[in-house]
């Protein structure tokens, strides 16, 4: 997919250079045939004639008895109307674009673009669907095998959000792309397509799947199971598999400093308060790593007790703190500062245009009363 995109991309590129260089070269042509409009080219003084000295000519006469230039006239608005494009350039105009939009086309269906319906109807739930939903209910749940383009295993990429259903895979041009360049340190194996922001790993082990808080993973029917998985039971013609040990939020015992990326921690129990906050009460006789499989996007901010505690990205995508031996309440709550500086640009952008309306109110009956 990746040739075939850079290749009609190269194509549509060298098609319009090709276009608007002849839409160039024909304009040239046109010019020095002469067909552009009188009002367009320079125009010469010439000496008065007999008529021009007894008042006959047609056109303005300056102090010298030379002949004025012609200048475009007016049009409705003041401005200068512009000179009419000739018939043969519109139709090169209207070829070059028709070319283009075609061009485009084709590279939107060869680069394996998806063609999406739209239906007024209300999204139907089968029933293979609803025992995922009853089997998983909050858990994420991965891919056994990459199947980016094509709906072989779960619910389609995107869709599942319909149906309250968290996958281990997207179809989003926000996505960081750290996801995939974790991945490919991780495994030496690729996770999708950046180019075309869809990711879609396949998880063969168990550790993969707690090392990105992987709660359970589908896989194809007959295929083999991710090593270290637990089958849990077939839904269609999908085997669904549980991961031991597997969770969003979990903690790991540690020294000095942050244990292994795959060592195995205990899952902790976590409560939302609001979307954009994260709740988690912990309680462990020792120094713990607390992770949390959550996008390490800039603007989470985390407390324990009510002090500041530090979050340190983890395998490249996600979070994870310190924490002291004892029971504590940590505190996750999601605010980017660029999010109050648009809140702020938005205040005073809102209080420059009141400022510019009523300046131009006063100036109108200032106006008015002269």
């Amino acid at each position: 997919y990746r040739a075939q995109g850079l290749f009609w991309a190269g194509a549509g590129c060298l098609a319009g250079l090709v276009a608007v260089g002849g839409v160039t070269l024909w304009a040239r042509r046109e010019e020095r045939a002469g067909l552009v409009p009188r009002s367009e080219r320079a125009t010469a003084p010439v000496p008065p004639t007999a008529n021009a000295l007894v008042g006959e000519t047609s056109e303005p006469l300056d102090s010298r008895g030379v002949r004025a230039p012609v200048f475009p006239r007016p049009d409705r608005d003041g401005g200068s109307a512009a000179p009419p494009m000739s018939r043969s350039l519109q139709r090169v105009a209207l070829g070059a674009g028709a070319l283009l939009l075609m061009l485009e086309t084709v590279f939107l269906v060869s680069a394996g673009e998806p063609s999406w319906a739209s239906t007024s109807a209300p999204t139907t739930t089968t029933r293979a669907v609803t025992e995922l939903q009853h089997a998983v209910g909050s858990s994420t749940v991965g891919y056994g095998q990459p199947l980016c383009f094509s709906s072989a295993l779960g619910i389609p990429v995107n869709a599942n959000i319909l149906f309250g259903v968290h996958e281990f895979a997207a179809y989003e041009p926000m996505l960081s792309n750290t996801y995939f360049s974790s991945w490919l340190a991780t495994t030496g194996q690729s996770a999708g397509f950046p180019t075309l922001s869809h990711f879609c790993p396949g998880i063969t082990t168990a550790a993969l799947a707690r090392r990105y808080g992987v709660q359970f993973v589908i896989q194809t029917h007959g295929s083999p199971a991710p090593t270290g998985a637990v089958f849990v039971r077939t839904i269609a013609d999908e085997d669904l598999y549980r991961i031991p040990n597997a969770s969003f939020a979990t903690l790991t015992p540690s020294g000095g400093g942050f244990p292994n990326a795959d060592a195995q921690g205990a899952p902790v129990a976590v409560t939302h308060p609001s979307p954009r906050s994260i709740r988690v009460v912990t309680d462990a006789p020792g120094p713990r790593t607390l992770r949390l499989h959550l996008s390490a996007s800039p603007g989470w901010r985390a407390t324990i007790d009510g002090h500041p505690l530090a979050l340190v990205t983890y395998a490249g995508v996600m979070l994870q703190a310190h924490l002291p031996a004892g029971r504590h309440v940590i505190a996750i709550s999601y605010w980017p500062e660029t999010f109050t500086l648009g809140l702020a640009l938005a205040a005073l952008s809102a209080l420059a245009l009141g400022a510019g309306l009523v300046v131009a109110l006063v100036r109108r009956r200032r106006a008015g009363h002269l």
